[in-house]
């Protein structure tokens, strides 16, 4: 008995890749469904950053700084973004922006919000 070997020529995606591509869809029809939850924006956000379409994800994450300023998760990563797009002045400005709104409500955030300051004064590409 012979078997077959089925070889396919499409280069692998990476775990990460993968994850994002079926985790984007299904985000994008929530928020269609719900566009007033931060938390749905935020992901999409989040899944725009990691597969590297910093476009879409400082849109998503403008969109939730503008609408939910409460939403405390998003400064550091929206900071973050902004740091890595080498736009130094505008991450330390948001920044700032949530270590006032962390200052006595949420003690992890305003840590990392400050470590994250440290990180893009001393001049780390992030």
């Amino acid at each position: 008995m012979w078997g077959v070997l089925v070889v396919s020529c499409r280069p692998r995606r990476s775990d990460n890749e993968e994850s994002t591509m079926d985790r984007l869809p299904l985000l994008l029809a929530s928020y269609e469904r719900n566009k007033q939850d931060p938390f749905i924006q935020y992901a999409i956000a989040l899944e725009y950053m990691n597969s590297g379409d910093t476009d879409q994800a400082l849109t998503f994450f403008e969109q939730v700084h503008e609408l939910f300023p409460e939403y405390l998760p998003n400064y550091f990563h929206y900071a973050k973004l902004l740091g890595s797009m080498e736009r130094t002045e505008d991450a330390l400005a948001i920044v700032d922006e949530g270590l006032e709104k962390t200052q006595h409500r949420d003690d992890h955030a305003h840590r990392e919000l400050r470590g994250l300051r440290d990180m893009i004064e001393d001049g780390f590409i992030l």
